[in-house]
């Protein structure tokens, strides 16, 4: 049975830089852990790398011969859980969103967020998020206090379909033992938020766009998803506000049951912003970047690939299309950069 997600009426735009880069298959903790998923030996294997101490390495279950790309590693230090998901190939064209978490030597998973209905799941991006939670009474007294660890889940479903594909996004809790409650995890096609579609074209070489980002507002606190809408020639950034549940405390131990609240803007239900793309542009190796306020830039090759073009967008409103030629001084990824700092 499909779980709602609550829809807030409120518009939830950040004021500050975006914060935190991608999550990719390394990441550190606070007491200097570094942790990182990589092949070996024919499967996947964690890599766990104490101070001062010789990295432990612990194969992931069930990936002995598997075709794995896209490898995510993120930890929860409430919890002392590590969270791993990749991208695996099934057959020719098919592919599925893997996730696994570890925790004390103990494994949860390998198990299949998406990809297991025919339609490929990939690039899929994750981040794992604590929120301080309290809960208070009629009269505003605090009743109670407790961290909601949660696991956020976003990839692109697909991608080969007549419109481009989609974005998807799935999230759940850890408990104390640090456990995913897999009843939560429900995949949720976030265009489908949207009242109307449209139609217009963005696909013409612009897969580049079929990666949706997760990243935490540095103001707000909340995570963010951003991505693309080939459907409605346009981009969204949605906050993903992590609060109580409205009903009574269903959870064990002392982590209390929260839920995930979309974003929700004045005109369309469901998006925080939405930022529309001039349809027909040749979106030649595409990219884009999340920055100050939300703002977003959107560049991409220019014609023979002798220049970057690119749009700013910010408040609901686009930039007319720009040109940064290349040069014997100025090669691509030096353009893209200094492209990319126009969202800071």
């Amino acid at each position: 049975m499909r779980r709602t997600l609550t829809i807030l009426m409120v518009l939830m735009l950040g004021g500050a830089l975006t914060a935190g880069a991608a999550v990719s298959n390394m990441t550190l903790d606070h007491a200097g852990t570094l942790y990182r998923l990589q092949p070996k030996d024919d499967r996947l294997v964690l890599s766990i790398g104490a101070p001062d101490v010789e990295p432990l390495e612990v194969p992931v279950p069930w990936t002995t011969g598997v075709e794995a790309s896209y490898l995510l590693v993120d930890v929860d230090e409430a919890t002392g859980t590590v969270v791993a998901a990749w991208q695996q190939a099934m057959g020719e064209t098919g592919s599925r969103v893997m996730l696994a978490t570890w925790k004390q030597g103990t494994w949860f998973g390998p198990v299949v967020v998406a990809g297991n209905d025919g339609a490929p799941a990939v690039h899929p991006t994750l981040l794992v998020h604590d929120t301080p939670m309290t809960k208070t009474d009629e009269d505003g007294n605090v009743t109670g206090s407790w961290v909601s660890s949660r696991i956020h889940l976003a990839w692109w479903q697909d991608p080969a379909a007549d419109e481009g594909g989609r974005a998807f996004y799935a999230t759940t809790t850890l408990d104390t033992t640090g456990l995913p409650d897999m009843s939560q995890l429900d995949p949720v096609e976030m265009g489908s938020l949207a009242p109307w579609g449209t139609t217009c074209n963005l696909r013409e070489n612009s897969s580049g766009l079929t990666y949706p980002r997760l990243f935490v507002d540095a103001e707000s606190g909340d995570v963010h998803l951003a991505f693309v809408s080939f459907t409605d020639c346009m981009f969204d950034v949605v906050p993903l506000h992590d609060q109580p549940a409205t009903e009574d405390d269903t959870a064990t131990g002392q982590r209390r049951r929260t839920v995930v609240v979309f974003g929700r803007s004045n005109v369309v239900p469901g998006r925080a912003k939405m930022v529309f793309i001039r349809p027909g542009l040749h979106l030649n190796e595409a990219d884009f970047a999340v920055g100050h306020n939300l703002s977003i830039v959107l560049y991409w090759n220019g014609p023979e690939n002798e220049s970057v073009q690119y749009m700013t967008m910010n408040s609901g409103e686009s930039s007319e299309v720009k040109t940064l030629p290349l040069s014997s001084t100025l090669n691509r990824q030096a353009a893209v950069e200094l492209v990319r700092r126009l969202a800071q």
